[in-house]
């Protein structure tokens, strides 16, 4: 899972911005030896428009009994607006050529779970329900997990206070249940247990007690870093994936058992983690040395940081750039760059063989 994320409009004037630039490779001196999986692409294309097709991709759910699963991100639709986009792909990858369009917001979206509901910024998406509202003022959802809890946060006498909201039998928000300030969640478990930031700007973990008390834990920096904050939790809530921060950028992981271990990047000085699985597989962005080449998805498993196109079937012109989510069968989703013949901003899902 993975939440909290750079709005839609400003991924894309990175991706512009930067060229879309020609695919990094991994480095001399990386290990060679390979992954076990290999991916295959599919191509999230977005709201049929007029000319040019924007899409993003930010979270996946885990696979059903049949095998199918939900994408959910944002699209440019006709109107020239973001609006949100659901795709519910098939286990061969097919998903009928383009997502539904759940409508409002504009902008970046929160999560998607098991069963198809989405939050988004002020809004819940529930399967046969209209579109609903998240009780509070200036509302954000940023997560969602299987039993229905929602985190993010609302405004409050021009402060702005962390929030957990939890569907009824119905499938209606009620709440929020105030978290107050000392913690910001930014993605919530099936065990109940969220990660974010606590109130000093560093990566904690959170949970309520049997009094309904918030509890949180720091799970302190990498050594030489000032800044972390964790960004996933696996939905076992086993693993934690975040970034510090302090002259340079770099992603980690953290469990109860091995503490917090630092990702490395694919050989810049800038890796971000978006995404973990129950496998402790983490996924995300970083940058190659020199600062020439554009962002780049990484997935990190078994010790090592891949560059994610290198294990992709990947055809000549696109870039996987980020990569988003990760679920517990693999299923990887993001965005890349489409810089030939013209340039535009898919999302992505990738498919182990």
């Amino acid at each position: 899972m993975s939440r909290n994320t750079m709005p839609w409009g400003r991924w894309f004037a990175i991706a512009v911005a930067i060229g879309l630039l020609c695919p990094v490779v991994l480095l001399a001196g990386k290990p060679t030896k390979p992954p076990a999986t290999s991916y295959s692409l599919v191509d999230l294309l977005g709201f049929p428009r007029a000319s040019g097709l924007q899409s993003d991709a930010n979270a996946v759910s885990q696979t059903r009994g049949d095998g199918s699963f939900f994408v959910v991100g944002v699209s440019i639709a006709a109107d020239g607006a973001d609006h949100t986009a659901l795709w519910t792909v098939a286990s061969d990858g097919s998903f009928g050529g383009s997502p539904a369009n759940l409508g409002e917001p504009f902008g970046d979206v929160g999560d998607v779970n098991d069963s198809g509901v989405v939050v988004a910024r002020g809004y819940v998406f529930v399967p046969s329900l209209p579109t609903q509202t998240l009780p509070e003022t200036d509302s954000t959802g940023w997560a969602v997990n299987n039993l229905g809890q929602i985190v993010g946060g609302f405004r409050s006498d021009g402060q702005w206070r962390s929030a957990m909201w939890e569907l009824d039998e119905y499938g209606v928000p009620v709440g929020p249940l105030d978290l107050g300030t000392t913690f910001s969640p930014s993605d919530i478990s099936d065990t109940g247990v969220m990660a974010g930031q606590d109130e000093n700007g560093v990566a904690a973990i959170a949970w309520l007690d049997e009094f309904g008390a918030l509890q949180v834990q720091s799970l302190g920096t990498l050594p030489g870093y000032s800044w972390s904050r964790a960004v996933a939790i696996s939905t076992d809530g086993t693993w934690v994936a975040g970034e510090c921060s302090g002259t340079n950028q770099q992603a980690f992981r953290w469990s109860a058992t091995t503490g917090m271990i630092g990702l490395g990047t694919l050989g810049g000085n800038y890796s971000s983690a978006s995404g973990v699985n129950n496998a402790g597989k983490v996924v995300g962005t970083s940058n190659a040395s020199g600062g020439r080449q554009p962002q780049t998805a990484f997935l990190w498993q078994n010790g090592t940081m891949f560059n994610l196109n290198s294990l992709t079937d990947m055809p000549s012109g696109k870039h996987l750039q980020l990569a988003r989510d990760i679920n517990n069968a693999g299923h990887i989703v993001g965005w890349m760059g489409i810089f030939r013949p013209v340039s535009e901003v898919h999302g992505f899902l990738v498919i182990p063989k």
